[in-house]
């Protein structure tokens, strides 16, 4: 049996060629994606089947980009050529997302930090904690969630927070977190909170440009109240 003759077996719809010039490549899926990068089965597994196997082995796509051509290459009809053209097809894609960076909003104020957050921030029943991370002309370039508490509790601690600004390279940052409860105004332990973060982004060069409450009744901006300055 040739490797092509069981991809012949696809139905000409479920075909991710087809698919991809029916309905555009945004529609298709992380399997149909890498299926296009492989192009073609083994013996005797479909490519779509190879292309699942490959998927399963890694375990997310960002632990696909990770693996090495040789990893690859140990799964039965993953050639070197087909894990090249994955290897390649992955990278493009995370020059492109790092291009894209460039064109992450722009955080000048409280207002912008509210527009981009708080409708997902009072979505939330946990009080969340969420971390802006901005380069040097304070355009976002990642956000991640810190801490997921109960619903009246939730911490951030310095460590992880400046774990994840060195991680981004970043230049400055906000905390963003909600209060369920709708009340706004800052607890003890978010006075506390902010203190120790404002203290470590002075020793780190990375400093806390806001940290701002977000309830169902209003907002509270540690910056405009003049408790952070910078």
């Amino acid at each position: 049996m040739n490797e092509n003759s069981l991809d012949d077996l696809i139905p000409k719809d479920r075909q991710p060629k087809e698919r991809l010039l029916l309905l555009g490549a945004e529609m298709l899926t992380d399997l149909e994606l890498i299926s296009l990068l492989l192009a073609q089965g083994s013996e005797d597994k479909n490519v779509l089947e190879l292309s699942g196997e490959l998927l399963n082995e890694a375990g997310s796509l960002r632990e696909l980009r990770m693996m090495s051509l040789e990893e690859m290459s140990q799964i039965k009809g993953i050639s070197a050529d087909k894990g090249a053209r994955v290897l390649a097809g992955l990278e493009l894609g995370k020059r492109a997302s790092l291009e894209d960076k460039r064109f992450m909003p722009l955080i000048n104020s409280t207002q912008d930090v509210l527009e981009l957050m708080a409708d997902e921030m009072r979505s939330l029943e946990n009080e969340t904690v969420k971390l802006l991370l901005l380069n040097s002309k304070h355009r976002l370039i990642h956000i991640t969630t810190i801490s997921f508490g109960g619903v009246n509790y939730s911490s951030a601690h310095p460590r992880e927070v400046y774990k994840a600004a060195v991680k981004f390279a970043a230049s400055g940052l906000i905390l963003v977190h909600n209060h369920p409860s709708g009340d706004f105004l800052p607890s003890e332990k978010d006075i506390t909170i902010t203190r120790r973060l404002v203290e470590a982004g002075e020793i780190m060069g990375i400093p806390l440009l806001d940290h701002i409450i977000i309830a169902e009744t209003g907002y509270y901006s540690f910056s405009e109240e003049n408790i952070i300055k910078y």
